[in-house]
């Protein structure tokens, strides 16, 4: 995370919460900053990209304030070792290229790298598995329309890079 993307994060806040007390608003900004801060994927340049993102679709959003808010707290109690956690990390799926999606694999490892290889092999197939038999990965036409067919084909080819 550069301090550029730092700064863009922390005007978005201030601009979200510029209705709230100084003291509150503080407060969670810097549970937002200590909570982000030290993870593999769910941090904050994860955050920044999902706000940048949401820029790019916003004007097609019934409650963009309610949107914005649950990007940033979407994660803000994340643990990886929770089972709801781990469908949660599956549903932020959202790499489309095959370079994002490599490191987004490996990122993604290491948020479980409490768990064997194997144990990961046969949770991350039980997830993968479950986006392909699922209609839509993508809740809206337009995503769908924009990242569907990518994100299939990067989920069928990491099952086969799993091995089955």
């Amino acid at each position: 995370m550069t301090n550029e993307e730092k700064k863009v994060l922390r005007e978005r806040w201030n601009d979200m919460t510029s209705f709230m007390n100084e003291t509150v608003k503080e407060k969670w900004w810097d549970k937002i900053i200590q909570q982000y801060s030290n993870r593999p994927f769910y941090n904050l340049s994860h955050l920044h990209n999902m706000l940048q993102l949401f820029d790019q679709h916003k004007d097609r959003l019934h409650d963009r304030y309610a949107v914005a808010f649950a990007i940033f707290f979407k994660h803000l109690e994340y643990d990886s070792k929770s089972t709801e956690s781990a469908k949660a990390s599956a549903d932020e799926f959202k790499k489309f290229s095959p370079e994002k999606y490599d490191i987004y694999k490996s990122q993604l490892r290491q948020e479980y790298s409490y768990l064997s290889d194997d144990q990961y092999k046969k949770e991350r197939l039980k997830v993968l598995k479950l986006f392909l038999q699922i209609p839509n990965i993508f809740a809206t036409k337009e995503f769908r329309d924009k990242y569907e067919e990518k994100a299939r084909k990067n989920i069928s080819e990491e099952i086969k890079s799993i091995g089955e």
